[in-house]
Parts: C-alpha cells; structure tokens; sequence
C-alpha cells in the first residue's frame, strides 16, 4: 500500500479511535486495537491536537501562501512562452527567503537545493518547468520597434499598389 493510503487510514483509524475513547471505551485497550500510540490517541481525544492539518516530515520552507506568488509567476512566464527552468525557480524563491523574518531550514544566501525544486514540482503537478525552445528564440527577440517598422511597411505597401479601398 502507498504512503498516501496508508496516510488515510491512519487518519480513519485515528478518528474512529478517538470516536470510541469519546464514547467511553478503555483508552490502553482502543490504542491496541486501532494499532495508535497511546499519547497519541489521548491528545486527540482531549482536543490537543485538533485542527493539525499537516502531514508528517518537517515544515515547508514557504507556506502556501508565500508559493501561490511564485506559481502565478511561472504561469505567466509560461503564457508568454518564457517557462521558467529550476535555476531561475531557485533564484524568485531565494528572493521569497530573504524578504522572510523568520528563520527557515534553508539557508538564505544559498538558496533552495534541487531536490527542493523537485518537492515543489511535486506539490504543484499543475505547473511544469524546463528550458525554453531553441526554436522558439527567435520569435522572442521581435521587439515593439520590429512590429512598428512591419505595419509601417505594409502600410506604405499597400498604399503605393492602391490597394486601400479594395476589396470593396
């Protein structure tokens, strides 16, 4: 079985145990049966632990909150056909850690590690890192000026061939 099943039982054991501690039932003996340490099960049914919405291992270095900026930002870089790679996800999320008070498991002038980047990628399957296109380079060195120039051009093209008013 998974982690992520066995998570889920745990958490369904977990409640059920507590359900029956609530109602009454003998706490050493619940704790054998639903195969939960003892604390475990006394902090829940006591209410010590209640509203714990995070999982096991340790704490991220950027909360959700302090992520959902950066994973806009690769949205929109990828709109524009600019995908961000894992050297410049690691740079915006150096830049996220300093602006941080507290002190984090990251050090802050080193920045992220690589196989942070690759929990981030995990965490948010939505979004997808990798180089850009060679292929696509080109289309990206267009500037305003070039597309000015362009329509000026075919302006001027389609004014000497007469061909303003056509077809009519």
């Amino acid at each position: 079985m998974s982690k992520k099943k066995d998570q889920k039982q745990d958490q369904t054991n977990l409640l059920a145990a507590v359900r029956a501690v609530n109602r009454g039932k003998n706490l050493s003996a619940t704790a054998r049966l639903y195969g939960i340490p003892k604390t475990t099960l006394y902090d829940h049914s006591k209410g010590r632990l209640r509203g714990c919405t995070t999982g096991p291992g340790r704490k991220l270095s950027l909360t959700m909150e302090e992520e959902q900026p950066l994973i806009n930002y690769i949205k929109y870089m990828a709109d524009r056909g600019r995908p961000l790679t894992n050297r410049m996800l690691k740079k915006f999320a150096t830049a996220i850690l300093r602006r941080k008070e507290h002190v984090t498991q990251i050090d802050k002038n080193k920045g992220p590690s690589d196989k942070w980047c690759q929990r981030f990628r995990k965490r948010h399957p939505e979004i997808k890192l990798r180089k850009p296109d060679k292929a696509s380079n080109p289309r990206m060195e267009v500037t305003i000026e070039d597309i000015e120039e362009y329509y000026d051009l075919l302006e001027s093209t389609i004014d000497r061939l007469g061909l303003r008013d056509k077809p009519e």
